[in-house]
């Protein structure tokens, strides 16, 4: 595994257990004081009583920063205690998902590729269950559609090759990259993920159709099959 192959945001770095061991150097793996000191800073800001009290709870609750911002509303206000503190995390994830989002459309992704990671890392790391999404890009390498194909299981996800070529020619799409979550937390591939991918790749080469990548998105980090080899 190589430092290109993972990517992660830093401020949603996940605490859990043996993440060190799975991420490469260059990716410090961030400890609960200090995703802990980064929300009581945002919440004192906005001058939230007791926001060390209100972060302690939240990070002890959800694992990570990240899965603090990505936590449903109810948990969130069963944990915090205090309905300005929900408002401002919830204010705060969703402008920064707007802020991602417009990022990738603005720009041509494929020479882009730390913010679309970026982007993709929020919208899915912390999911529950396996979601298969697509990208389509036109000749200048702009998003011309962002669209979830499938919802899965907690560790499956069907795969509709048909279906994903079907709506490239739809949208007169010329490439596409394919991603999708892993919900354990691991963004490696599996044999299944690799098969599939290229099986996508060789139905579309016939039709013009470029599949620049296959991402994975898991909360150690964002890996691409393509930089590490996997596909063809």
């Amino acid at each position: 595994m190589t430092s290109e192959t993972i990517h992660r945001l830093p401020i949603f770095s996940d605490i859990s257990a043996g993440a060190e061991a799975i991420l490469p150097s260059v990716i410090p793996t961030k400890s609960g004081s200090e995703c802990v000191t980064h929300l009581s800073a945002l919440l004192a800001a906005a001058r939230i009583d007791d926001a060390d009290v209100i972060a302690q709870r939240l990070v002890e609750e959800f694992g990570s920063l990240g899965a603090v911002m990505a936590g449903s509303h109810a948990r969130q206000l069963r944990v915090a205690k205090c309905d300005k503190a929900v408002s401002i995390i919830r204010q705060i994830n969703s402008a920064f998902r707007h802020a991602l989002k417009a990022e990738i459309y603005l720009n041509p992704v494929v020479s882009n590729t730390e913010s679309l990671r970026d982007y993709l890392f929020i919208q899915m790391a912390f999911e529950k269950s396996e979601h298969i999404r697509l990208l389509y890009l036109n000749g200048g390498d702009r998003v011309v559609r962002d669209e979830i194909e499938n919802r899965g299981s907690i560790d499956s996800v069907e795969f509709h090759v048909r279906e994903i070529i079907v709506r490239a020619l739809e949208l007169g799409a010329s490439k596409i990259i394919v991603v999708h979550n892993h919900p354990s937390g691991d963004p490696r591939p599996g044999r299944n993920d690799i098969s599939r991918t290229n099986c996508l790749i060789d139905a579309c080469r016939p039709l013009g159709i470029h599949v620049v990548d296959h991402l994975i998105v898991g909360r150690l980090g964002v890996r691409s099959l393509r930089e590490s080899g996997a596909i063809r």
